[in-house]
């Protein structure tokens, strides 16, 4: 009867002993360092992807600290326009890869200043475009060339949208073109840039295009062009005010990355 007794304590000792099986931890924040607790990953990042039958996808991706982005696609030599989405993002169990959630294949691995797409099973690409697939976070630019300026505003007044479909722009070169579209009219022609953000347009050529709309906004941003005589940027980098002295801004322009 002892034997018995005892041996019923035994197994109440090992059943007490026994700890419960832990909880499944695959949505837990990880508490070591990784992307996501160590780096300030917040912020645009921009790029262009290769692309199998086009030059490149011009690619931007703005990645919110609620857990939302946006991102825009340019195919460029076949889009008209970007192909923009938005949504919410999520982390792996390790912090150091988000994943879109309005499209699964899209996963990135985010690093210092830096997003990495990687292949459809979640792995860096490698081979000799490796690097190509790799999406910088912008940064404030201090460097006209290369970008798309839309302009918004003339001597203080917001531009309405132009009816005639025209958008006024510009795109400056590093040897010193510029060319875009003054509202109606293409247009042509050279700057100089030097020292404390010195800017000057040289003669500006206009093809000589009538439009219903838009043709007094044209005059006068030509007038702006030809009277400006400095520029400045924004914080962020992304807005350009064309100047006179130090008075108000002439204009205001605002990047376009995906054009």
């Amino acid at each position: 009867m002892k034997t018995k007794h005892f041996a019923w304590v035994i197994l109440l000792i090992l059943a007490s002993c026994q700890s419960n099986p832990p909880a499944a931890d695959s949505e837990a924040v990880p508490t070591a360092d990784n992307s996501r607790s160590s780096l300030d990953w917040a912020g645009t990042y921009r790029g262009t992807l290769p692309c199998a039958d086009c030059p490149g996808i011009k690619t931007e991706i703005t990645l919110l600290a609620n857990g939302l982005y946006r991102m825009g696609s340019f195919y460029q030599e076949r889009s008209i326009a970007a192909e923009l989405d938005s949504g919410s993002f999520a982390w792996n169990k390790d912090g150091n890869r988000i994943l879109l959630h309005n499209d699964s294949s899209l996963q990135f691995l985010v690093g210092e200043n830096r997003l990495f797409k990687l292949d459809l099973s979640g792995a860096r690409i490698t081979g000799a475009l490796a690097e190509a697939y790799t999406l910088g976070k912008a940064t404030t630019d201090t460097n006209l060339t290369g970008r798309y300026w839309r302009l918004i505003s003339l001597r203080g007044a917001h531009l309405p949208a132009n009816k005639s479909g025209k958008e006024a722009h510009l795109r400056f070169t590093e040897a010193g073109e510029v060319s875009g579209n003054a509202g109606c009219n293409s247009l042509m022609g050279s700057y100089e840039r030097s020292a404390d953000n010195r800017l000057r347009f040289g003669a500006l050529a206009t093809t000589e295009m009538y439009c219903n709309a838009g043709m007094e906004a044209e005059s006068e941003f030509l007038k702006v062009l030809s009277a400006t005589d400095n520029f400045s940027l924004a914080p962020t980098g992304d807005t350009l005010y064309l100047q006179k002295a130090r008075i108000a801004p002439l204009a205001v322009l605002v990047e376009e990355f995906l054009r």
